[in-house]
C-alpha cells in the first residue's frame, strides 16, 4: 500500500481536533484497511503514541508527539501544504516525511517573511 500525505495530514488534524483532554481513540475493524495502515506508519514515525496500555487490537487510543505537532504545524496551512504537494510533485512525486515538512517549513517561512518583513 502507498503512503497517502493527503490521509497522514487528515488523521493528525483529527486526533488534534479531540479536544476535551482525551485521547483518540480508533476502532480499527471499522476504519478500513489503508486509514488503519496510516495510523500505523504515524506511530512507527514517531507522530503518533500510544495511550496506555493497548488491550485490543482493534481499539487504540492515540495523542500527538511533539514531532507530530511540529508537523501538522508545518502543514496545516492549506495554500502551504498544496504548494509544498505541487513542489513535491515535480520532483518525483514522492519525498521522506522530513523532507516535506522541511519543503512545508520553506514556504511558512516566506509567507512570515511577507507579512512582517522580517527575514527569518
Amino acid at each position: 500500500m502507498k503512503r497517502n500525505m493527503d490521509l497522514v495530514r487528515e488523521i493528525l488534524l483529527e486526533v488534534e481536533a479531540k479536544d476535551d483532554g482525551k485521547a483518540k481513540q480508533y476502532d480499527f475493524k471499522q476504519l478500513g484497511p489503508e486509514k488503519a495502515h496510516h495510523v500505523n506508519l504515524l506511530i512507527q514515525a514517531g507522530l503518533l503514541n500510544w495511550v496506555g496500555a493497548v488491550r485490543s487490537q482493534e481499539r487504540k487510543k492515540v495523542h500527538l508527539t511533539w514531532e507530530g505537532h511540529d508537523f501538522l504545524d508545518s502543514v496545516r496551512d492549506v495554500g502551504i501544504w498544496e504548494k509544498t504537494k505541487e513542489t513535491v510533485a515535480e520532483t518525483g512525486g514522492s519525498a521522506a516525511i522530513e523532507i516535506i515538512k522541511a519543503v512545508a517549513i520553506g514556504f511558512a517561512k516566506k509567507k512570515i517573511e511577507q507579512h512582517t518583513g522580517i527575514d527569518i
